[in-house]
């Protein structure tokens, strides 16, 4: 009866566990489709954004951030005011549930956790790409940095080798997806003429 018990108490914990892991997931994150047609350019930053919900929830709680405050500037339509509304609400939410986190408190940790993250990823796909060994991960890490640089822009202006940095792996996305959408075979950046 005890065995019973404790197995009928598991499942039942278990199953609120997930439902309530769930929720969190289905509240934090948006909607793509229902980007309004003026905010389509922040696209990009919600859906890397909704990447990183488990991953890494400070780079979440950045990218929506900074979708937020360049939506505000692009436009305030009804709709726009609307969606950005409900941006506002989840990172509220979000920042609520990670209180804790000085890279959600703090600007000056945030900016240190996106650069070490940026880096770490810009390392990877800059090796790979040299070795030639690219395929669309590689470019979308690529797109990943380049839009990570973006939003450290929110901390102030970005130095000279990350703005450089910034425009190289933005290009590199760029070129890469070009690769092999063409059916291209891909130069590596070691290899090309300058």
């Amino acid at each position: 009866m005890d065995i019973t018990w404790n197995l009928t108490s598991f499942l039942h914990h278990s199953s609120c566990i997930i439902v309530f892991l769930h929720q969190i997931i289905f509240y934090n994150s948006v909607e793509m489709s229902s980007v309004p047609a003026p905010l389509k350019i922040i696209s990009p930053y919600i859906k890397l954004a909704n990447e990183h919900i488990q991953r890494d929830p400070v780079v979440y709680y950045w990218f929506l951030y900074y979708a937020v405050q360049t939506g505000m500037k692009i436009d305030r339509s009804p709709d726009s005011f609307k969606f950005l509304g409900n941006l506002l609400e989840t990172l509220e939410g979000v920042k609520k549930q990670l209180m804790s986190n000085e890279a959600i408190t703090n600007e000056i940790v945030a900016q240190a956790h996106l650069e070490e993250y940026g880096n770490k990823i810009f390392a990877f796909a800059n090796t790979k790409e040299q070795k030639g060994e690219v395929d669309t991960k590689i470019a979308q890490m690529f797109h990943l940095v380049g839009c990570l640089l973006d939003v450290l822009q929110l901390f102030g202006e970005l130095d000279g080798d990350m703005a450089a940095t910034k425009k190289y792996a933005k290009w590199k996305a760029t070129q890469i997806f070009q690769s092999i959408k063409s059916g291209t075979p891909y130069v590596p950046s070691v290899q090309q003429v300058r």
